[in-house]
Protein backbone atom coordinates (compact mmCIF):
# COMPACT_ATOMS: atom_id res chain seq x y z
CA UNK A 1 0.00 0.00 0.00
CA UNK A 2 1.72 3.51 -0.96
CA UNK A 3 1.42 6.56 1.11
CA UNK A 4 -1.30 8.55 1.26
CA UNK A 5 -1.33 12.07 0.95
CA UNK A 6 -4.61 12.82 3.16
CA UNK A 7 -6.05 11.57 6.47
CA UNK A 8 -9.45 11.73 7.48
CA UNK A 9 -10.24 11.46 11.28
CA UNK A 10 -13.72 10.80 12.39
CA UNK A 11 -13.86 11.11 16.25
CA UNK A 12 -15.82 11.27 19.29
CA UNK A 13 -14.04 13.49 21.55
CA UNK A 14 -11.06 16.02 22.22
CA UNK A 15 -9.50 13.36 24.12
CA UNK A 16 -10.20 11.05 20.97
CA UNK A 17 -8.80 13.39 19.09
CA UNK A 18 -5.57 14.40 20.82
CA UNK A 19 -4.79 10.74 21.12
CA UNK A 20 -5.21 9.59 17.36
CA UNK A 21 -3.82 12.91 16.00
CA UNK A 22 -0.51 11.99 18.06
CA UNK A 23 -0.70 8.18 16.83
CA UNK A 24 -0.99 9.37 13.30
CA UNK A 25 2.02 12.20 13.57
CA UNK A 26 3.94 9.19 15.00
CA UNK A 27 3.44 7.25 11.85
CA UNK A 28 5.10 9.97 9.70
CA UNK A 29 1.89 11.90 8.91
CA UNK A 30 2.00 15.76 8.92
CA UNK A 31 0.00 18.18 10.49
CA UNK A 32 -1.19 19.42 6.97
CA UNK A 33 -1.76 15.63 5.94
CA UNK A 34 -4.57 15.21 8.41
CA UNK A 35 -8.29 16.52 8.65
CA UNK A 36 -10.41 16.29 11.89
CA UNK A 37 -13.93 15.78 11.91
CA UNK A 38 -14.93 15.62 15.41
CA UNK A 39 -18.61 16.36 16.89
CA UNK A 40 -18.82 20.02 17.49
CA UNK A 41 -19.07 20.69 21.35
CA UNK A 42 -22.62 20.37 22.31
CA UNK A 43 -24.69 19.42 19.80
CA UNK A 44 -25.55 15.93 20.10
CA UNK A 45 -24.19 11.98 21.09
CA UNK A 46 -20.83 11.72 20.69
CA UNK A 47 -20.92 8.69 19.42
CA UNK A 48 -24.33 9.07 17.68
CA UNK A 49 -22.36 11.99 15.62
CA UNK A 50 -19.49 9.41 14.35
CA UNK A 51 -22.33 6.76 13.29
CA UNK A 52 -23.79 9.23 11.10
CA UNK A 53 -21.36 10.66 9.42
CA UNK A 54 -18.79 7.41 8.45
CA UNK A 55 -21.04 6.64 6.26
CA UNK A 56 -20.15 10.28 4.74
CA UNK A 57 -16.63 9.63 5.16
CA UNK A 58 -16.23 6.58 3.77
CA UNK A 59 -17.79 8.23 0.38
CA UNK A 60 -15.61 10.63 0.47
CA UNK A 61 -12.76 8.08 0.70
CA UNK A 62 -13.99 5.76 -2.11
CA UNK A 63 -14.09 8.05 -4.04
CA UNK A 64 -10.34 9.16 -3.73
CA UNK A 65 -8.61 5.75 -2.55
CA UNK A 66 -4.89 7.32 -4.27
CA UNK A 67 -5.25 9.85 -1.43
CA UNK A 68 -7.01 9.16 1.59
CA UNK A 69 -7.16 7.08 4.25
CA UNK A 70 -10.04 7.53 7.07
CA UNK A 71 -9.43 6.97 10.45
CA UNK A 72 -12.09 5.48 13.12
CA UNK A 73 -12.54 6.44 16.88
CA UNK A 74 -15.58 5.72 18.45
CA UNK A 75 -16.45 4.34 21.89
CA UNK A 76 -17.79 0.88 22.87
CA UNK A 77 -19.38 2.35 26.00
CA UNK A 78 -21.47 0.02 27.32
CA UNK A 79 -21.75 -2.18 23.80
CA UNK A 80 -19.56 -5.01 22.92
CA UNK A 81 -16.83 -3.93 20.00
CA UNK A 82 -18.63 -6.61 18.04
CA UNK A 83 -21.95 -4.57 18.31
CA UNK A 84 -20.22 -1.11 17.48
CA UNK A 85 -18.94 -2.44 14.24
CA UNK A 86 -22.25 -3.76 13.71
CA UNK A 87 -23.47 -0.32 14.16
CA UNK A 88 -21.31 1.40 11.37
CA UNK A 89 -21.75 -1.28 9.08
CA UNK A 90 -25.53 -0.75 9.25
CA UNK A 91 -25.34 2.67 8.84
CA UNK A 92 -23.36 2.12 5.16
CA UNK A 93 -25.89 -0.48 4.62
CA UNK A 94 -28.72 2.29 5.39
CA UNK A 95 -27.35 4.62 2.58
CA UNK A 96 -26.65 1.25 0.22
CA UNK A 97 -23.23 1.12 0.81
CA UNK A 98 -20.72 -2.02 1.05
CA UNK A 99 -19.08 -3.08 4.19
CA UNK A 100 -15.97 -2.00 4.90
CA UNK A 101 -13.40 -4.24 2.39
CA UNK A 102 -10.23 -5.88 4.01
CA UNK A 103 -7.69 -3.97 1.28
CA UNK A 104 -9.61 -0.07 2.18
CA UNK A 105 -7.66 1.97 4.17
CA UNK A 106 -10.69 2.39 6.70
CA UNK A 107 -9.06 2.17 10.01
CA UNK A 108 -11.72 1.59 12.74
CA UNK A 109 -10.93 1.96 16.67
CA UNK A 110 -13.11 0.86 19.06
CA UNK A 111 -11.90 1.13 22.98
CA UNK A 112 -14.24 -0.92 25.12
CA UNK A 113 -15.47 1.21 27.65
CA UNK A 114 -13.44 4.31 26.11
CA UNK A 115 -10.36 5.90 25.15
CA UNK A 116 -9.55 6.17 29.06
CA UNK A 117 -9.37 2.62 29.56
CA UNK A 118 -6.76 1.75 27.00
CA UNK A 119 -4.64 5.19 28.24
CA UNK A 120 -4.79 3.75 31.97
CA UNK A 121 -3.52 0.53 30.48
CA UNK A 122 -0.84 1.84 28.62
CA UNK A 123 0.21 4.51 31.66
CA UNK A 124 -0.11 2.64 34.33
CA UNK A 125 0.37 -0.78 33.30
CA UNK A 126 -0.81 -3.69 35.29
CA UNK A 127 -4.47 -4.81 34.54
CA UNK A 128 -7.69 -2.86 33.27
CA UNK A 129 -11.28 -3.97 33.07
CA UNK A 130 -13.14 -2.68 30.14
CA UNK A 131 -16.23 -2.44 32.04
CA UNK A 132 -14.83 0.53 34.37
CA UNK A 133 -15.36 4.05 33.15
CA UNK A 134 -11.71 5.85 33.85
CA UNK A 135 -11.27 9.33 34.59
CA UNK A 136 -11.12 11.61 31.91
CA UNK A 137 -7.62 13.77 31.08
CA UNK A 138 -9.81 16.87 30.76
CA UNK A 139 -7.62 19.58 30.08
CA UNK A 140 -5.23 17.53 30.27
CA UNK A 141 -5.52 15.70 27.21
CA UNK A 142 -2.51 15.44 26.06
CA UNK A 143 -0.89 13.88 28.91
CA UNK A 144 -1.92 10.83 26.66
CA UNK A 145 1.16 11.17 24.50
CA UNK A 146 3.33 8.78 26.50
CA UNK A 147 0.40 6.39 25.94
CA UNK A 148 0.45 6.76 22.21
CA UNK A 149 4.18 5.78 21.86
CA UNK A 150 3.59 2.95 23.86
CA UNK A 151 0.57 1.78 22.05
CA UNK A 152 3.16 1.86 18.86
CA UNK A 153 5.81 0.00 20.85
CA UNK A 154 3.07 -2.70 22.01
CA UNK A 155 1.39 -3.04 18.62
CA UNK A 156 4.93 -4.45 17.16
CA UNK A 157 5.64 -6.90 20.19
CA UNK A 158 5.09 -10.50 19.14
CA UNK A 159 2.90 -11.51 21.15
CA UNK A 160 2.05 -8.25 22.59
CA UNK A 161 1.47 -7.94 25.95
CA UNK A 162 -0.31 -10.88 27.73
CA UNK A 163 -2.69 -8.45 29.78
CA UNK A 164 -3.68 -5.89 26.88
CA UNK A 165 -6.94 -5.43 27.11
CA UNK A 166 -9.14 -7.52 24.14
CA UNK A 167 -9.88 -3.80 22.52
CA UNK A 168 -6.65 -2.76 22.32
CA UNK A 169 -5.79 -6.13 20.46
CA UNK A 170 -8.11 -5.45 17.85
CA UNK A 171 -6.69 -1.86 17.74
CA UNK A 172 -3.24 -3.24 16.73
CA UNK A 173 -4.54 -5.34 13.83
CA UNK A 174 -6.96 -2.26 12.85
CA UNK A 175 -3.21 0.16 12.71
CA UNK A 176 -2.12 -2.52 9.99
CA UNK A 177 -4.69 -0.66 7.89
CA UNK A 178 -3.32 2.96 7.97
CA UNK A 179 -0.40 3.59 5.37
CA UNK A 180 2.49 3.85 6.52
Amino acid sequence: MSRVAQVVLLCEDQQQKVFFYRLLKRLGYSQWDIHIRQIPEGKQSAEQYVREHYPEEVKGHRLNTVSCCLVVGIDADRYTCKQRYTQLENALTHESMPNRQSVEPIAIFIPKRNIETWIKFLLDGGTVNEDTVYPHLAGHESDCHPAVDRFLEFAKQVPPPINCPPSMLQGFEELQRIPK
